[in-house]
């Protein structure tokens, strides 16, 4: 579980049950977050995470610890508002969606799983970016 993240469209901030990954700052307030199922759950810390997803690491802040989760989810809307941007790639049944940093160093693509999930995968390749940019290139 700790290397699998989850694109979440609707999950209004970051989100990992695992605290050992998270370079903690613990919260002063009590804090609790409402989970996609209606229930409410404490966020018993804050920090931020460094996902490894081959030779780039990407940075995330303001991630939520919070035990009750089941997965690791990365917000959509929090990307949005730091300035990443998203181009949906099609090939043949496959759907990704190539996520790129505001200063374009991190790039990294979530593909779209058997179960409807698109969950985090390594960076492409190079020639897939070029591929993406010039098609017939």
């Amino acid at each position: 579980m700790e290397d699998t993240w989850v694109l979440d469209s609707r999950s209004e901030a970051h989100i990992t049950p695992l605290k050992d990954i998270v370079k903690v700052t613990p919260q002063r307030m009590n804090v609790m977050l409402e989970m996609a199922d209606g229930s409410t759950a404490p966020i018993a810390a804050a920090g931020r995470i460094s996902i490894s997803t081959e030779d780039i690491d990407t940075q995330l802040d303001d991630v939520h610890y919070i035990l009750k989760l089941e997965v690791n989810l990365m917000s959509l809307d929090k990307l949005v508002c730091k300035g990443y941007t998203f181009k949906q790639l099609t090939y043949g049944n496959n759907h990704s969606i190539l996520v790129m940093s505001p200063d374009r160093m991190t790039n990294f693509t979530v593909n779209l799983n058997d179960e409807n999930i698109y969950v985090v995968e390594k960076p492409p390749a190079l020639r897939d970016m070029i591929g993406c940019v010039m098609p017939n290139g």
